[in-house]
């Protein structure tokens, strides 16, 4: 009854942190660029209309998606059209039940090979982006669909060879292990193997400079151009997810969970580390320009992969030098 309990607790937790973090992400970079970006504390004059605080913005942009008229296109593959962003945020809410945050009792964290089957299952969610654009029937959505996929190639490797690292210097692969044998956190005791992982995060969220599927001054939304409303919204939720997700299991696998404890202090520095891991992503792509598709592919390629092969040496030669 209680693990029942918490495989509803987990997503709904993942979504409204993942919100946060959106607007966090939203804020920070709007005002690196000099912009305002969504309001924390409204106006007084303002405040009538639009409320004291713009801080749930992102779930306003979603609420208002999912009250729009929601468009087919005839050309398209209805069935997969509709079913692939569907699937795509079922995969995310799986992925949230095998995070381990402080104070809560992860579902699933303890599986084995827990950190193979989430880093499988969060793979398939672009794979599933790819299906619903190539079944859309629209040119802009079949060249962001390919970028995808480039792309989504290019950083899956540096990103389960990142994860391969820390469970070999755990001697495990359920990711409620790796937090626990975290005496030093393994960012400390392999630094390469957090910055392969840094890096996978921008592709798979489409931060700059990795946002080529999505580029809109040149292919409108890319794999998501012909979505509108209610399945724009799924979109929309699934990005909010993997934001946390993603964010979370770098805390879990590179910063020993935030906390050696199970209270709520430690529950709420795993959310502030989360927040930090968050701040270095958008000051990441608030500094660096879009890349060409190939040389996003070249840099994940000839960098990245070079810096995720290294870091599995290095874990391995740490473990037998032990």
């Amino acid at each position: 009854m209680i693990s029942a309990i918490y495989l509803f607790v987990f997503p709904c937790i993942s979504l409204i942190a993942g919100l946060a973090y959106s607007y966090e992400l939203r804020k920070l970079l709007a005002r690196m660029q000099h912009r305002r970006g969504p309001y924390l504390i409204m106006p007084r004059d303002l405040r009538r209309g639009l409320g004291v605080s713009r801080f749930w913005q992102p779930l306003y942009d979603i609420i208002k998606l999912w009250h729009k008229q929601t468009l087919i296109q005839e050309s398209s593959i209805k069935t997969w059209f509709i079913l692939s962003p569907i699937i795509a945020l079922l995969l995310s809410i799986v992925s949230t039940w095998f995070l381990v945050i402080p104070g809560l009792n992860s579902p699933l964290s303890w599986t084995p090979l827990s950190a193979i089957i989430v880093f499988m299952i969060l793979a398939f969610v672009p794979v599933f982006w790819v299906v619903g654009a190539a079944s859309s029937g629209s040119p802009w959505a079949l060249i962001g669909a390919r970028r995808e996929a480039e792309l989504f190639l290019a950083y899956e490797i540096p990103l389960i060879s990142a994860i391969i690292s820390v469970a070999i210097l755990a001697s495990d692969l359920t990711i409620r292990g790796i937090v626990a044998k975290q005496g030093v956190p393994y960012l400390l005791v392999n630094p390469l193997a957090g910055v392969a992982f840094m890096l996978a995060i921008l592709g798979k969220l489409h931060l700059k400079p990795f946002d080529i599927p999505e580029a809109d001054v040149e292919i409108v939304s890319g794999p998501f151009t012909e979505y509108s409303g209610k399945m724009l919204a799924l979109i929309e939720v699934t990005k909010v997810l993997l934001l946390f997700q993603l964010s979370g299991l770098f805390v879990d696998l590179f910063l020993a969970g935030g906390w050696p404890s199970s209270n709520v202090l430690g529950a709420l520095f795993f959310f502030a580390l989360a927040a930090i891991v968050v701040f270095l992503l958008t000051l990441i792509s608030a500094l660096m320009p879009r890349y060409r598709i190939d040389q996003a592919v070249s840099f994940y390629t000839k960098l990245t992969l070079v810096i995720s092969i290294l870091s599995l040496a290095w874990s391995s030669i740490y473990v037998i030098l032990l």
